[in-house]
């Protein structure tokens, strides 16, 4: 679990009581912030409270007293539909903000790669599994269930020093409470879902970060075209329908990468089978791209391809 030290000795408002926001309560109670938390649900609140966090009526609180208020990912939190709880907060002058935030927050010398998208979950997995078998550490949210059918959340994590990667999933709903993290490689991952909070992932992003953008939808396109006007980062376009100049794509089974010109043939996703089943060559494009952004060298990955077991029970962390 994350030390959340920045948030010591402050009050701090926690609404969703679901695995999220109760890992985000605890991780801060066990720092030494004094936390309220809250549900709608009563059997959510109940256990909570057995788990030993700190239970307050948000509707009915000070807020002149918290600081933040963190949030799951699923509560409404935009405009006129949002949570009567975050218009109490927004109206305080309270932050609201998501269990990410906290992250960067206590780890600020690890690396971040965030995927937001359709092909989140799978390319997650792969990445992960790519990074440990290269020989990185790093841990991540999102992707399969693990072992135990409990959830990733982010602040149930390894602390990771300098050198270390947190690979987060990041929904769209979870982009605009999400402030201080500028991920080292951004993953737009398909699905078309999350319209201008998109451009979110891809936040204060300079050369030599790279946004690496699934190209086979609408989103992926008007993406491309904006951070292309911008020309602030590294971009990586990738394709499973045609070739993509300056990225990685399909062609005839084989993954092609272009990113330097040279339009090399990396690997045949044919041959064995694995990656025939949907999403899963998306996945391996996506994971391609990201890996070798990051600086992991195409050899190495072609061989994490190669070897890479979709039917594992904890799919992403190395098997014994």
């Amino acid at each position: 679990m994350i030390d959340l030290y920045p948030f010591s000795g402050f009050t701090v408002a926690v609404l969703g009581l679901n695995d999220e926001g109760r890992t985000a309560a605890t991780a801060l109670r066990l720092s030494g912030a004094t936390v309220w938390a809250w549900d709608d649900d009563e059997g959510r609140r109940k256990a909570a409270a057995a788990e030993g966090i700190p239970l307050k009526n948000l509707y009915e609180c000070d807020w002149r007293e918290p600081v933040s208020l963190v949030i799951e990912a699923a509560i409404a939190h935009e405009g006129k539909d949002a949570h009567p709880i975050v218009a109490l907060a927004r109206q305080a002058g309270a932050e609201v903000i998501g269990d990410a935030e906290l992250l960067i927050r206590a780890q600020r010398d690890a690396a971040y790669i965030g995927i937001s998208g359709h092909h989140a979950p799978a390319t997650v997995a792969l990445l992960a599994y790519i990074l440990q078998l290269s020989g990185q550490e790093c841990e991540w949210t999102g992707g399969p269930a693990p072992a135990d059918g409990r959830p990733r959340t982010a602040l149930s994590l390894h602390p990771l020093d300098l050198g270390g990667t947190y690979i987060l999933d990041m929904p769209a709903s979870k982009l605009d409470i999400t402030f201080s993290i500028t991920f080292d490689v951004a993953v737009y991952a398909g699905g078309g879902g999350g319209g201008e909070k998109l451009k979110m992932l891809f936040h204060r992003q300079t050369d030599p970060r790279s946004a690496v953008v699934f190209a086979d939808d609408d989103a992926g396109t008007a993406l491309l075209a904006h951070l292309r006007a911008a020309g602030d980062q590294i971009i990586v376009p990738v394709s499973l329908r045609q070739a993509a100049e300056g990225g990685v794509y399909l062609k005839n089974d084989w993954l092609i990468d272009d990113r330097e010109g040279k339009r090399i043939e990396v690997i045949d996703l044919g041959v064995s089978g694995r990656y025939d089943a949907p999403g899963r060559r998306e996945a391996a494009l996506l994971a391609y791209a990201a890996a070798t952004a990051h600086g992991i060298a195409p050899p190495a990955v072609m061989a994490c391809l190669n070897s890479y077991d979709f039917s594992a029970p904890d799919r992403g962390r190395l098997q014994a």
